[in-house]
């Protein structure tokens, strides 16, 4: 009789096994998923990979994760700001004075975008009667640039 209440037992206890493990394999697969929804690239990754692309100098990489970010958070005024600034050395300054004019724009208080958009209108040829100066105000960024420095 022993043998039968222990057989009877395990029984019990294998289903309680077996009933576990198919929980765990059906919860696994959507814990996962969940988990990598998480680990997305953000805004945040993109301008922090950007930053590590223009310390090696490789621009054109750093320009392409700004790019990103700004695309993920379009009001990410430091991704703007040193989009900007990796334009400028790249000799792009029509790029560079309209992410220097977004910055102002989204932060009017972020005095170092009117500096640093200074030696982008200072060597742009488009200052002159260019629709994309006027549009960017450029003949005023300058001003604003002079006074600040």
């Amino acid at each position: 009789m022993s043998n039968k209440l222990e057989s009877k037992g395990e029984r019990r206890s294998y289903r309680r096994l077996h009933i576990t493990t198919l929980i765990l394999l059906l919860v696994a697969p959507l814990i996962i998923i969940s988990a990598n929804d998480s680990t997305e690239p953000n805004a945040e990754a993109y301008y922090n990979r950007g930053l590590e692309k223009t310390k090696l100098g490789d621009y054109a990489a750093a320009v392409s994760n700004f790019d990103e970010a700004i695309r993920l958070d379009p009001d990410y005024a430091e991704a703007y700001y040193n989009r900007g600034r990796v334009k400028t050395s790249l000799s792009e300054y029509a790029g560079a004075i309209a992410d220097f004019d977004a910055v102002i724009r989204l932060e009017p208080v972020f005095a170092i975008a009117y500096i640093e958009g200074r030696p982008a209108v200072e060597e742009s040829s488009v200052l002159a009667s260019d629709p994309v100066a006027e549009r960017h105000n450029l003949h005023d960024i300058k001003g604003i640039a002079q006074a600040l420095t």
